[in-house]
């Protein structure tokens, strides 16, 4: 290969739904929308879901099937293949580029090159998990790589204001960040709340995934007492949507803090663990 250039190992063209037109050359590692085959089952790998592009349809259902009750819960993209692509997994997303630089900061100082966005914000699982090799499971870069590759959305934010969903009669709250003195807060999807072990009066999320919201005017760095976006973005995450989804598994009794008066359980632990792991 010569100095500054690459050799072109092989060159494939699809069909709609990923069935291969042609192919030349061999080697290349991915196939149709960026995904490797299985090498077991020679189907695509769509991180949580097998695909099979010969019918358009993936070998599991979808994980949100109950939010798309009008189509086929196999079915590639909603049927629509030119305009939509599914990835079959889920992911960690910054919705702005506030929400990504404290993402890149929950991690520390010398793993942040690792955490890297696609153009819609949604975290790259391939260098966290290589950065993660060796590291302490517990380990911010750890707990973030799984994050990356779980079958779970949550969509990180800076908002001073949230809307929420009241569990008891339905109705959508607008609340405030400022208001609460809160810097970050984590809202479950309703249907998971009692998987959760959530308090009955804690607020969901309005829109079926789990989002994270964090105040836009967090410091870069911590001081006086205050906590940073990214030590409050790995208290979000590495707390409360870790064990959202160890609770959802069966593995955690809740994803939420202790009750007042009582003594610190799991969660209270891990968020300080969190804290204590980023931006250092």
């Amino acid at each position: 290969m010569a100095s500054g250039t690459r050799d072109v190992l092989q060159r494939l063209t699809y069909e709609a739904f990923g069935g291969v037109r042609t192919t030349k050359g061999e080697g290349a590692r991915t196939s149709y929308i960026g995904r490797e085959e299985d090498n077991e089952s020679g189907l695509g790998f769509y991180g949580v879901r097998l695909y099979e592009p010969e019918y358009g349809r993936f070998t599991g259902v979808d994980a949100y099937r109950a939010e798309y009750l009008n189509f086929n819960p196999y079915e590639y993209s909603l049927n629509s293949p030119i305009g939509l692509f599914d990835n079959g997994g889920k992911w960690v997303q910054g919705m702005d580029d506030v929400a990504r630089l404290a993402i890149v900061e929950s991690v520390p100082i010398e793993f942040q090159s690792k955490v890297t966005f696609d153009a819609n914000g949604v975290v790259q699982p391939g260098p966290l998990l290589e950065a993660a090799v060796g590291q302490d499971p517990n380990s911010n870069i750890a707990i973030l790589s799984r994050l990356a590759e779980n079958d779970l959305t949550v969509q990180v934010q800076t908002s001073d204001t949230y809307e929420t969903k009241n569990r008891e009669d339905g109705r959508t709250e607008l609340s405030s960040l400022t208001e609460e003195y809160s810097a970050g807060i984590t809202l479950i999807p309703e249907k998971d709340a009692q998987a959760a072990n959530l308090p009955a009066g804690m607020p969901v999320s309005t829109n079926g995934t789990t989002q994270i919201y964090l105040r836009p005017d967090l410091p870069q760095q911590g001081k006086n007492g205050y906590l940073s976006r990214g030590q409050i973005a790995a208290h979000e995450l590495f707390s409360h949507f870790r064990f959202f989804i160890l609770a959802k598994a069966g593995k955690a009794e809740t994803a939420a803090h202790h009750l007042r008066g009582q003594p610190k359980n799991d969660v209270d632990k891990a968020a300080d663990n969190a804290e204590n792991g980023a931006d250092r």
